[in-house]
């Protein structure tokens, strides 16, 4: 049985609309994946949105899912887009890309 079958591993790709650039909502989401325990990476998508691969176990994900449908204080999400994406087994960390 693979790994990922026993711990029950996830991914997901985000995209979250709303006042999402210019409020430190990359650098947030970066943050809160570390404390959460999650994988994946966050960046900034030409139409304004911020888009976001995120994978792990169910119950971290679930707690960060749950953050990102609210974001950092300056933000305002308006939307929250999930589609469940393929776990990539050589994402062993968060990052802020470009």
């Amino acid at each position: 049985m693979e790994l990922q079958n026993l711990l029950m591993v996830e991914a997901w790709h985000v995209t979250v609309t709303g006042r999402v650039q210019g409020v430190g909502f990359r650098f947030s989401t970066f943050r809160q994946a570390k404390l959460t325990g999650v994988n994946g990476w966050v960046r900034n998508a030409f139409d304004g949105s911020v888009e976001v691969f995120v994978q792990g176990e169910n119950l971290p994900v679930a707690r960060f899912l749950q953050w990102l449908s609210q974001g950092p204080p300056l933000s305002h999400v308006t939307g929250l887009v999930k589609m469940p994406a393929a776990v990539d087994e050589n994402c062993r960390d968060f990052e802020i890309t470009f």
